[in-house]
C-alpha cells in the first residue's frame, strides 16, 4: 500500500536523500565549515565554486548546510523515538486499565498539552545551558501527548472487540 502512494514514495526518497548527504558530508562538502576567509565574505550563490555563496565571515554556506543536517536529523529522531516510546506507554497502560487510571493520565495529557512548548524550550535552555541534551528531552517532554491519545483510542477500541469479549467469556 504505501508503494502505491507517490506522495508517500517521494517524501520517503527525499527523507533518504537528506539522510545520505548528512552522512557523507564529509565527502560532499566542497570546504571546511568552520573555516573562516575574511577575503570572500558574503558572495552571492555560485561564486568561485561555492554553490550557496558566503556567509559574512567567508565560510562555505552549503557546507555549514551539510554538517548542520546530522544535528538536525539526530535531534528529529531522537525527539520522535523518545516521543513515541512515552507516549505509547502512557496510552497503552490508560486504555488498557481504563477507570481511574485512564482518567488520571489523560488528565495528565490535558495538563501537558497546556504548557508551550516553545516557552518551556527557551526556559530550560536559559535556566541548564544550550546543551543538545537538554533540547531532546524539553521537546520530546511536550510532544508524546499525541501518541499517548491515539494508543489509548486503539486500545478502547479493541477492549471493545468481539474476539476479545468471547477470551473473557471463556
Amino acid at each position: 500500500k504505501f508503494l502505491h502512494n507517490p506522495f508517500a514514495v517521494t517524501g520517503l526518497a527525499v527523507l533518504l536523500l537528506f539522510i545520505l548527504a548528512a552522512l557523507l558530508a564529509k565527502w560532499i562538502a566542497p570546504y571546511d565549515p568552520t573555516r573562516i576567509d575574511m577575503m570572500f565574505p558574503n558572495l552571492p550563490a555560485g561564486t568561485d565554486n561555492h554553490l550557496l555563496g558566503t556567509d559574512e565571515l567567508g565560510r562555505d554556506i552549503f557546507s555549514r548546510l551539510l554538517y548542520s543536517s546530522r544535528i538536525s536529523l539526530s535531534v528529529g529522531f531522537a525527539v520522535a523515538f523518545v516521543s513515541v516510546v512515552i507516549g505509547t506507554l502512557i496510552g497503552a497502560v490508560s486504555g488498557y486499565f481504563g477507570g481511574w487510571v485512564d482518567t488520571i493520565a489523560m488528565r495528565l495529557v490535558d495538563v501537558m498539552n497546556s504548557i508551550p512548548s516553545l516557552f518551556l524550550n527557551i526556559l530550560i535552555l536559559a535556566v541548564f545551558g544550550s546543551k543538545m541534551s537538554y533540547m531532546i528531552m524539553v521537546l520530546a517532554f511536550t510532544s508524546w501527548m499525541g501518541v499517548a491519545r491515539l494508543v489509548r483510542g486503539n486500545y478502547l477500541q479493541l477492549r471493545e472487540m468481539q474476539y476479545v469479549e468471547a477470551a473473557r467469556a471463556t
